[in-house]
C-alpha cells in the first residue's frame, strides 16, 4: 500500500511535511501516514480530530487506523474523484501527557485519470447519468445510435456533456456477422451525418464490431477479416468526410492474428491502428497485473505510429469466468487498477459499461 508520511511535532508551530505530499500525481486510493513526535492519546483520535476534505470542502469518507503510539493512517473509504486540492486537518489531538498539538492543515492535489465509457441504451439517457460521468472525470463517452429515436432524445444529454468538455462519439456495435448488413450500416451513417450537420455534437464515430464471436470465424477467418476490413474502410471514409475522429474497439489478442487477403499480409491489430485515429484495447481481466502485458504490443505499435490508445476494462458479469471482469470486486480495487494502468501507460481508461460501472460504485 502506498503511503505518504506527515510528521507532526506536538506543542509547536513547526511541522515537517514530506514534499511529496504536495505532488499532483496522487492516486485515487492513496493512504496517508501521520507520524507524531510524541505518543498520542488514543482517545483523542477521532474523525473529528483528523479530517480529510474534498476541494469543495466536504468531508471525504475515511478510516483512521492507529498503527502504534505515534503513527496514524487515514485511508479513503471511497476513491478521490473531485479534481483539485484536498486537505488533511489535525486538531484537538493530545499526547499521553495531555499536551494539545497545534492545529495544522496540509494539502495535496488530485487529478482524475481520464476515463471513457459506453452507453448502449440510448433510450434511457438522463441527467443523473450525465452527472455521474462528470463526477467520475469521464473525458469521452460512446453513445449508441438508435435511428428510431428523435434527435431531441439526445440533445439535452449531449448539451450537458458538452458544457463539461466531455467528447461524444456515435457508437455502433455488432456481434458476429451483423456488420455485413449494408442497410444497417447505411442507416447508421445517414443518421450520424444528418445529426452532425444539424447539431455538431459528435467528436467522432466509435465502432465495436466483433466478427470473431461468430462460430464460423475459425473456419473462415481470413474471409471474415477481409470483409471486416472493408467495413472499417467504409466507416473511416465517412468519418473523414464529416471531419470526425474514427475509433475502433479491438480485443487484446488481435496482435496474434495474421491476415493474408486483398489488403496484404500483416498483424490485424496493426492494420486497425493504421486505419483509425485511435483503438480501444479490450483487455478484459480483473486485475492490473494481468492487464498490463496484454496491451504492451498494441501500445508499442501505436506509440511508434504516433497514435493514441485507450485501455478498456470490464465491469459486467462474464460467462467466461470471474477473471474477466471487476464485477465481483470492490470500488477501491477497480480504481486501484485504473491508477496502475494509467501510471504505466498514461492512456485513458475505458470502463465497460455505464450501468454496471454505476452498480459497482453504488454497491461496493
Amino acid at each position: 500500500m502506498s503511503t505518504i508520511r506527515i510528521y507532526v511535532l506536538l506543542c509547536t508551530l513547526l511541522f515537517i511535511i514530506c514534499p511529496s505530499a504536495q505532488a499532483a500525481d496522487v492516486s485515487s486510493t492513496k493512504t496517508w501516514t501521520i507520524t507524531f513526535s510524541q505518543p498520542v492519546d488514543e482517545q483523542s483520535l477521532s474523525p473529528a480530530s483528523i479530517q480529510l476534505k474534498t476541494p469543495s470542502g466536504q468531508l471525504h469518507p475515511a478510516r483512521l487506523t492507529q498503527l502504534d503510539d505515534i503513527t496514524v493512517q487515514i485511508s479513503p473509504l471511497t476513491p478521490y474523484k473531485e479534481s483539485g486540492t484536498y486537505s488533511i486537518s489535525i486538531a484537538n489531538v493530545r499526547s499521553i501527557h495531555d499536551q494539545l498539538i497545534t492545529p495544522h492543515t496540509t494539502s495535496f492535489t488530485f487529478t482524475p485519470v481520464p476515463k471513457a465509457t459506453w452507453i448502449w441504451n440510448a433510450y434511457s439517457l438522463n441527467e443523473a447519468d450525465a452527472q455521474f460521468l462528470i463526477s467520475e472525470g469521464v473525458t469521452k463517452v460512446y453513445v449508441q445510435v438508435e435511428s428510431e429515436l428523435p434527435y431531441e432524445a439526445y440533445v439535452l444529454f449531449f448539451h450537458i456533456l458538452q458544457q463539461h468538455n466531455i467528447e461524444i462519439y456515435a457508437l455502433e456495435g455488432f456481434a458476429g456477422l451483423q456488420f455485413q448488413d449494408d442497410q444497417k450500416t447505411e442507416r447508421f451513417l445517414h443518421w450520424v451525418t444528418q445529426f452532425q450537420q444539424q447539431y455538431g455534437y459528435f467528436t467522432g464515430i466509435h465502432i465495436d464490431v466483433e466478427p470473431y464471436t461468430d462460430p464460423s470465424c475459425q473456419q473462415n477467418e481470413q474471409q471474415l477479416l477481409e470483409q471486416y476490413f472493408f467495413y472499417i474502410q467504409q466507416l473511416q471514409q465517412t468519418s473523414d468526410a464529416l471531419a470526425l475522429r474514427f475509433e475502433i474497439d479491438i480485443p487484446f489478442w488481435f496482435d496474434e492474428i495474421i491476415y493474408t487477403n486483398d489488403f496484404g499480409t500483416g498483424v490485424a491489430s496493426h492494420w486497425l491502428i493504421d486505419h483509425s485515429d485511435e483503438v480501444t484495447i479490450m483487455a478484459y481481466r480483473n486485475n492490473s497485473t494481468a492487464i498490463l502485458p496484454l496491451v504492451a504490443d498494441e501500445f508499442s505499435y501505436a506509440t511508434h505510429k504516433q497514435k493514441p490508445l485507450t485501455i478498456a476494462i470490464e465491469t459486467a458479469p462474464s460467462f467466461e469466468g470471474d477473471f474477466i471482469s471487476f464485477y465481483n470486486t470492490s470500488t477501491l480495487t477497480l480504481y486501484e487498477a485504473i491508477d496502475v494502468l494509467y501510471a504505466t501507460y498514461h492512456t485513458p481508461i475505458a470502463i465497460h459499461y455505464l450501468p454496471t460501472w454505476q452498480a459497482l460504485v453504488n454497491t461496493h
